[in-house]
């Protein structure tokens, strides 16, 4: 991913005060993934951009019934904007974990091949893999989903920062109200003070940490999944990228050898 900004250079590093907004460039990896209903388009989750040509999403953003995924937006921070700088794609190709579970969410990760080359530029640009085992322990989550529980989505991007959560804690806690462990393959996160979190319309977005600052280069370490509601002290769950990296690097760099 470190090749690509040799085609941005640098750029400044967005400092946001005072709000949860994102600014322009501040998050180039970010997709929008728009679904077709009844001559509709719907704005529903995210992705992130790993290479020119795919996006890595959920599962179960892929996996839908009575939409049909069509549209992926690159470069995007408000969902109605129609500026010069966004970059539009069909779907040419998707693929999901073949031991993806709509039941318990296990191997919720899917990529999407874009119907052609993302152009890479100060705002649009892949993010990198994470490429460790163990999980940063302070981590930021992206997304249009709803600011409220039970809420409106936002129309303009969002950021919050979380905490990982041991599995062990976590899996305790999903387990009594679900009777479902948490795997080695997820990741728990949650903000300091439960004010913070993913929810609906947030799914498929990035878990990241920054890598490279001067040029907003970020590692992405998980995939948003599902949660017990919103906000709360409750840990959302989150696919662990680091678990599907060979899965990842045989379908994206098989095809794609720019990285």
């Amino acid at each position: 991913c470190l090749e690509y900004s040799q085609e941005i250079g640098s750029i400044p590093t967005i400092q946001i005060l005072g709000g949860e907004d994102v600014g322009q460039g501040e998050f180039p990896h970010m997709a929008a993934l728009g679904y077709e209903k009844d001559d509709e388009l719907l704005w529903q989750c995210g992705g992130t951009l790993i290479s020119n040509k795919f996006v890595l999403t959920a599962a179960h953003c892929v996996v839908r019934t009575g939409v049909t995924l069509s549209k992926i937006r690159l470069g995007i921070i408000k969902l109605d904007d129609v500026t010069d700088s966004i970059q539009e794609f069909g779907v040419l190709n998707t693929t999901t974990h073949k031991q993806y579970n709509r039941k318990t969410k296990k191997n919720d990760i899917a990529l999407i091949e874009l119907d052609n080359e993302a152009a890479i530029t100060d705002t649009v640009h892949p993010a990198c893999l994470y490429q460790n085992e163990d999980d940063p322990n302070r981590l930021l989550v992206t997304g249009w989903g709803y600011t409220t529980s039970n809420g409106k989505s936002s129309n303009t991007l969002q950021k919050a920062e979380l905490h990982a959560v041991a599995l062990a804690e976590c899996s305790e806690v999903y387990v009594s109200r679900m009777q479902e462990p948490i795997v080695a393959t997820q990741i728990c996160a949650v903000s300091d003070n439960g004010t913070k979190d993913t929810c609906q319309g947030d799914s498929g977005g990035p878990l990241q940490v920054l890598k490279v600052p001067i040029t907003n280069i970020y590692s992405l370490v998980g995939i948003t999944s599902y949660g017990m509601g919103c906000g709360g002290i409750t840990p959302a769950i989150y696919t662990r990228v680091y678990s599907y990296l060979d899965w990842i690097e045989e379908i994206v760099w098989r095809q794609n050898r720019l990285s």
